[in-house]
């Protein structure tokens, strides 16, 4: 028993090590050359494999397998998770760029390939006989043609750094998932930045091959006291210094100034996010929230600003490598067209958007599409039409449901299909938003199979879209939020790397806590304005 510091430990002594001389040979091996190919093209795609050996063991990945980053690692090989649908009971992975060859003992081989949720998962067997080689060829069955619907899949929040634009390793990790758009997160804490990206931004940040493409953003700045936040489609990087770390608006400010589509992440409760959301939705800077992220939608945050009127979209980030592979989570964006990557930012932008894990969706109301505005008279009709489908090899499909301002307003069971639609009228008696939710079979609400659309906004002889009976306990909700920021110590151990970050936290912390007030009380006035505004309304309504 020995001390080191503080630290107390355990020495071992007087080990030997001997050979036993009974090392068995080496089996009898074999070659296998696989081509995992679309069905559309015919040509090789990327992809996700695993493969095993009778005994449920996989052979290492050859140099062939894509070389993965992971924190600071480079691996061949990865663990599948729990939340990501996988039909083999044996959870070893590597990506392949559409042609993988390997050198493997004779025998019999399970094969899993995947390719995303649009993709039936193959799940088959092959035979190695030594000395030979055995070619297994691949052709993946489309369940679903997203794209060819007008819908592209981003994911919001990876870490993969790049040295080089055109880093093919890291696009086929994101292509092999099946994301056309990939945001690869520079991701920064008050003493510098991690997961570093090329020194060109905005449309040079961009490297596409074969209609799916990474780009450079940024999850900075980020605190336990006020939240993650995330930043794409910027021109350029913006690292506030450790004197301004805290002043979270003037981010908002200049990434909006540069036309970039700003948020938080981690649900918008991680790390404190309702503070920095309480701060900074009020000025009109918040476009999207993370509201699904390791298999759990988390809605509560994301639905009290709604229920003010405030127009927030929903987004899904995988937070590789923190969380799951890249796109297990993620954006679905409507494009008119091709895909052209402005378009789909501005697409996202404009909340034309849902978030799933493997559900597919299609909402409008009278004939208007996600993240849109409705303006009708009171007592007009709303025709609701909404449909959604999940691959089986995913989950089962449970049902759909209609949301009214935070509400489940009607529900569909699946009962046994894997697609089922919703078609509802309702009265436009108030002002509302209106979206849908379908759910699949897993019971367990920390890691369920979900997928949830952007609000359609209904406006009601021109007053806002607020759950008009709980406006004012949701700004004293915010306002208590604004007060706890000023209030609440600060815990160095709420940021994720405080082996750096403490000392200088902990020093910047009371100066700018002070010079926050001032945009907290003009926080606070927006807030006042916000109750002015629903006060005039109701007394309207009720003359």
């Amino acid at each position: 028993d020995i001390a080191v510091g503080s630290r107390r430990g355990l020495a071992l002594c007087d080990v030997e090590i001997s050979r036993s001389g009974t090392t068995k040979p080496p089996a009898p091996a074999g070659q296998v050359r696989l081509t995992v190919k679309d069905p559309k093209t015919g040509r090789p795609v990327p992809a996700r494999l695993g493969m095993y050996d009778e005994t449920g063991r996989a052979p290492l990945a050859s140099d062939r397998a894509l070389m993965l980053q992971r924190y600071a690692d480079d691996l061949r090989m990865l663990p599948v998770n729990d939340r990501t649908f996988w039909p083999s009971s044996n959870r070893q992975a590597f990506y392949v760029n559409g042609d993988y060859e390997s050198r493997v003992p004779e025998g019999k081989y399970e094969l899993v390939v995947t390719r995303g949720p649009e993709y039936r998962a193959y799940h088959g067997a092959f035979e190695v006989r030594r000395d030979e080689t055995t070619a297994v060829n691949v052709t993946l069955e489309r369940y679903a043609d997203m794209p060819g619907r007008g819908w592209f899949s981003g994911d919001s929040h990876i870490h993969l750094t790049r040295d080089e634009v055109a880093d093919p390793l890291v696009w086929g990790m994101v292509a092999a998932e099946d994301v056309y758009v990939g945001n690869l997160l520079e991701m920064g804490n008050i003493t510098g930045t991690h997961f570093k990206q090329p020194s060109l931004w905005g449309a040079a940040s961009r490297y596409g091959k074969d209609g799916h493409f990474i780009v450079s953003g940024q999850e900075d700045p980020r605190t336990g006291m006020m939240g993650h936040t995330i930043h794409h489609n910027l021109e350029r990087p913006i690292h506030p210094d450790a004197n301004n770390y805290f002043i979270y608006n003037k981010v908002f400010e200049q990434a909006r100034s540069q036309g970039a589509t700003s948020g938080f992440a981690h649900l918008g409760q991680g790390f404190n996010g309702q503070r920095g959301l309480a701060l900074t939705v009020p000025f009109g800077l918040v476009n999207f929230i993370e509201v699904l992220q390791a298999g759990r939608l988390f809605t509560d945050v994301w639905y009290r600003f709604l229920n003010l009127g405030y127009r927030i979209s929903p987004a899904a980030g995988s937070d590789w490598p923190y969380s799951d592979f890249p796109g297990v989570v993620r954006n679905y964006v409507k494009v008119n067209g091709r895909l052209d990557l402005n378009n789909w930012f501005d697409s996202f932008h404009a909340g034309h958007v849902y978030v799933s894990n493997g559900p597919f969706i299609e909402f409008t109301v009278n004939g208007r599409q996600m993240g849109e505005e409705l303006r009708v008279k009171r007592g007009a009709k709303l025709e609701i039409s909404a449909c959604t489908q999940l691959n089986p090899d995913v989950d089962a499909l449970d049902r759909l449901e209609l949301i009214v301002l935070g509400e489940v307003n009607a529900t569909v069971p699946a009962d046994g299909k894997d697609r089922v639609a919703l078609r509802q009228e309702l009265k436009a008696d108030r002002s509302m938003w209106i979206a849908v939710r379908a759910l699949g079979a897993r019971p367990d609400p920390r890691n369920m199979i979900v997928a949830h659309s952007a609000p359609i906004y209904v406006v009601v002889d021109g007053e806002p879209s607020w759950k008009a009976d709980a406006v004012s306990e949701l700004v004293a909700y915010q306002r208590a939020q604004l007060q706890e920021l000023l209030t609440a110590p600060l815990e160095p151990a709420d940021d994720l790397e405080p082996w750096e970050t403490r000392d200088l936290l902990l020093s910047e912390w009371d100066g700018q806590r002070d010079r926050l007030r001032p945009t907290v009380d003009q926080a606070n006035a927006l807030y006042d304005k916000l109750l002015d505004r629903f006060n005039e309304f109701s007394k309207r309504s009720h003359d």
